[in-house]
């Protein structure tokens, strides 16, 4: 018997899997969870798989829309681990912007920062593409503009018109 301890109280015992016990051999042995109560579960590999599967780059962006009183951090770094396959859901963030300037900005709601989040990300990956869409934002009137990118027209602009320019400064 296993030493009480573990997660919850649990301890682990050597048992055989399913296969093994009911032909003699096998691989991969099953384990039975044992609480400190004396009632046993046991979990079998092969009929508890567990698989984690990677958000496709719509889910992965949709995290980043909608208020939030904090940096999403946790959100930015999972499009920035599949920057190359978000790129196309960014530049669909700035084209909303871009074609529907007032109803972007009703529709996100004063406290989102999608946008914002999909310009700094655009501009990390470089995207030339992004370059004509963030031009056609900047030609809104000022006050929309300001409205849309608050500080981050002093702050960060020429960084995104730089790094989306694609070498060249013109």
């Amino acid at each position: 018997p296993g030493q009480p301890g573990g997660l919850l109280g649990l301890r682990e015992l050597k048992v055989t899997s399913r296969y093994e016990r009911r032909f003699g051999t096998g691989s991969e042995p099953a384990t039975t969870l044992r609480s400190s109560s004396g009632r046993s579960r046991s979990i079998d590999p092969h009929s508890a798989v567990m698989t984690t599967a990677t958000p496709s780059p719509a889910e992965l962006v949709v995290g980043l829309r909608g208020p939030s009183p904090r940096y999403k951090r946790a959100e930015m770094d999972r499009v920035l681990e599949h920057l190359d396959e978000c790129e196309q859901e960014l530049l669909s963030v700035l084209r909303e912007a871009v074609d529907d300037v007032v109803g972007f900005g009703e529709r996100e709601g004063p406290s989102s920062f999608a946008l914002l989040y999909a310009l700094h990300l655009l501009a990390r990956h470089r995207s030339e593409a992004a370059h004509e869409l963030l031009l056609a934002l900047l030609r809104e009137p000022e006050e929309t503009v300001d409205r849309l990118l608050g500080d981050a027209v002093t702050e960060d602009l020429g960084t995104w018109l730089y790094a989306t320019a694609g070498g060249s400064p013109q």
